[in-house]
C-alpha cells in the first residue's frame, strides 16, 4: 500500500476537529447545557427545543457518522 501524503494527515486531522466541533455542538445542544445554549436567540432556541422529527433522526447521524469516518480514515481503513 502506497504511504499517503503530508497532505493527507494534515487534511484528515483539520476535518476530524471539525467533526469534533459539531459532536461538541449536538452533545450541548441536546443535553441543553445553558451555558452554551445562552449564547443563542431565543427565537433559535425555540427552533432547536422543537425541531421536527427528521431533523432528530439526521442530525446525529450525520454528525457521528462523519466523526467516525475520519477516525477510519485517520486509521486507513477501508471502511472509511
Amino acid at each position: 500500500m502506497k504511504k499517503p501524503s503530508i497532505w493527507y494527515w494534515v487534511i484528515c486531522v483539520l476535518l476530524l476537529l471539525w467533526s469534533f466541533g459539531g459532536a461538541y455542538d449536538y452533545l450541548m445542544t441536546r443535553t441543553q447545557n445553558e451555558a452554551y445554549m445562552s449564547q443563542f436567540p431565543q427565537e433559535m432556541l425555540d427552533y432547536f427545543y422543537n425541531m421536527p422529527l427528521i431533523l432528530d433522526i439526521t442530525w446525529p447521524l450525520a454528525v457521528w457518522a462523519g466523526l467516525l469516518g475520519w477516525i477510519l480514515m485517520l486509521l486507513r481503513r477501508s471502511l472509511a
